[in-house]
């Protein structure tokens, strides 16, 4: 996983409501610089304060181009939102300035034979960079966009800049949901699917995958369906630089109980979906319940995320 960058101040140069509920906002350097270059799929950190309250959410970044002086990210105005997404959807308005940390990026493109790219509402965005990126590399792509409505399609001017024979939009409202068993049965060995949205989309992806697993599945989750799965026992944590050791009880973290100590440790969603506060596992192993470790890497148990993830063992020891 790459490290986060120190923190860029950043100011709001454009604001755009593209389709439904979702507001695109255009960031550059409050210095006038270019930006740092990033990768499809790739997020960054917002960090803000309003009404005395300190916000951190993370977004993807949803633009055509890779480097240069403006990053672009697309944020739905949750109905049940817990104050972010209301507060930039709201009343962000250009020339708001802003900290960000980043990029990272947890769900990188991989170019195969065949390649489809899967997003469903929001999940457009690490999505539709992918696309400029396949097409780049002349790879044999498609872009499937799943959405309720017509109107509620959103970024329509960057999507309609990319070869129309290979974006299709599947509107649930007319045609109802799309039937996931019949796509999935002609794929093989050499293709590669990446997916973004919904839960329901994505874990029916993930089953329909373990049934017929030779195609490739990568997915970008933006709730974590891990988070609360199985008991929470208490544990001993040992941290081998320092040589400190803790208990971590039943209705708390390691992350809570580290930052309560006082270490200064890189943190953001607290609910297992960015990566940040990612550690080394040393000795012990781990119970993941984040939404961010590759199967193959939870089943090495060599990194975990503190901020959820909890312990298999009766002891476990950090790098720290």
């Amino acid at each position: 996983m790459q490290a986060h960058q120190n923190a860029i101040e950043v100011e709001i140069a454009a604001r755009t409501v593209t389709g439904g509920r979702n507001v695109a906002f255009d960031l550059v350097a409050v210095d006038g610089g270019d930006l740092p270059p990033w990768t499809a799929g790739s997020h960054i950190e917002l960090r803000w304060t309003a009404d005395g309250q300190e916000y951190i959410r993370q977004y993807s970044l949803c633009g055509e181009s890779f480097s240069g002086p403006r990053w672009r990210i697309t944020v739905l105005r949750e109905k049940k939102s817990r104050g972010g997404s209301a507060f930039l959807c709201d009343r962000a308005e250009v020339g708001m300035r802003l900290q960000v940390r980043g990029p990272r990026n947890n769900f990188p493109f991989v170019p195969d034979q065949r390649v489809t790219l899967i997003g469903a509402g929001i999940g457009i965005t690490p999505i539709l960079p992918m696309a400029f990126e396949a097409e780049a590399q002349g790879c044999d792509w498609r872009l499937i966009y799943l959405v309720c409505e017509r109107q509620d399609v959103s970024l329509r001017e960057t999507l309609n800049k990319l070869p129309q024979e290979r974006v299709f939009y599947r509107y649930a409202a007319e045609t109802g949901r799309m039937n996931l068993e019949e796509w999935a049965s002609t794929l093989g060995a050499g293709d590669s699917v990446f997916a973004c949205g919904p839960l329901r989309l994505l874990d029916d992806l993930v089953a329909i995958h373990e049934a017929r697993p030779a195609w490739k599945l990568h997915l970008e989750r933006f709730e974590n369906p891990n988070k609360t799965v199985g008991e929470a026992e208490a544990f001993d944590l040992v941290l081998a630089r320092s040589g400190k050791q803790f208990r971590v009880e039943p209705g708390e973290t390691i992350l809570e109980v580290l930052r309560r100590d006082g270490m200064n440790l890189e943190w953001s969603c607290c609910d297992g979906v960015c990566g940040t506060c990612e550690q080394v596992v040393l000795e012990g192993v781990p119970d993941h319940r984040d939404a961010v470790l590759s199967p193959e890497e939870r089943q090495a148990n060599s990194h975990m995320m503190i901020c959820v993830s909890r312990a298999l063992t009766p002891s476990l020891t950090l790098d720290l």
